[in-house]
């Protein structure tokens, strides 16, 4: 049978029937292979970016993978399945294609501007995370009795989509500008709401306190995205992970490269890493590559052309 959890009372009829319709394809899949298979291995959970995209999956227009990662989406649902197109031969690394390291910076930063000159400030503490409206842009714009609720009512799209984005659970307080009247804070409340429907995750939203801080609680599943970069710099700044630093580096500069000689800068105790795939990154750039040990370097690297 089919059971359906009391957290999602609000979600539309339409997403239930295709998660249910979902479950009861892969289990016919799993019926079918139970017979078929050799390996013991009848269904795989989704793990990493699978977990990902189904997270996110109301968010994500698109999905752009190179050839050979094909197989690394082949769990996600079809629904997602059809939004996954395979990029040109002729273009290069996507991550650098799209420079995707200056998009994953912005998850983490804590200003998030609104287009009507309004922003969004996120701090992300221990016990819970703060989220405050910042208007001062758009106080300029418009001067109006009704300006706070304006504001707060435009910025609901953009919070619901940062809490899903980052993955912030448990208590969530957020600032609004004060409101003159019960009827515009409750307006804002539903906005909230739906702006909040589809979101995969419990959310119960409490209401203001005395102080007019709106509170609201998002079940915990996992760690938020900045616990999980938190713990990745610690690897980021490790000497092994400079060699993939390196590598990066060299894909990014590679089409500009006028010389046949590039001199790696680093500590060490990095300088040891790098000695060992020091021929393949050679052999793949078609470049000498010359190391030279230098201590200001606690850790990363720096690169010179010659």
């Amino acid at each position: 049978g089919l059971m359906v959890r009391t957290s999602a009372s609000e979600v539309p009829h339409e997403a239930l029937l295709e998660m249910m319709q979902n479950i009861i394809e892969r289990k016919f899949n799993c019926e079918k292979q139970l017979h078929n298979k050799s390996e013991p291995c009848v269904y795989k959970a989704l793990t990493g970016i699978e977990k990902w995209l189904e997270v996110l999956s109301m968010d994500v227009q698109a999905i752009e993978v190179s050839e050979g990662d094909l197989e690394l989406l082949k769990n996600i649902s079809p629904l997602l399945m059809e939004k996954v197109h395979v990029a040109p031969q002729k273009i290069g690394p996507l991550f650098e294609e799209y420079q995707l390291e200056g998009l994953w910076s912005k998850l983490t930063e804590r200003r998030v501007p609104i287009e009507n000159g309004a922003e969004i400030v996120i701090d992300e503490t221990e016990a819970f995370s703060i989220i405050d409206i910042n208007s001062e842009r758009y106080i300029h714009l418009q001067k109006t009795e009704a300006f706070a609720f304006t504001v707060n009512t435009s910025c609901c799209a953009e919070i619901a989509r940062q809490i899903r984005l980052r993955n912030l659970s448990g208590a969530v307080l957020i600032d609004f500008i004060d409101m003159e009247t019960e009827a515009q804070r409750k307006s804002v409340i539903e906005t909230l709401k739906k702006s909040l429907l589809g979101d995969l995750e419990s959310v119960r939203i409490l209401g203001f306190t005395s102080l007019g801080i709106l509170e609201l609680t998002r079940r915990r599943r996992r760690p938020s995205l900045l616990q999980l970069i938190g713990d990745m710099n610690t690897r980021v700044q490790s000497p092994a992970h400079s060699v993939y630093a390196v590598r990066r580096e060299l894909l990014r500069i590679r089409k500009h490269l006028s010389t046949e000689q590039v001199t790696i800068h680093a500590a060490e105790e990095t300088m040891v890493w790098i000695k060992r795939y020091l021929p393949q990154l050679e052999k793949e750039f078609s470049i000498t590559l010359r190391l030279e040990i230098d201590l200001n370097l606690p850790f990363g690297y720096r690169l010179t052309l010659k």
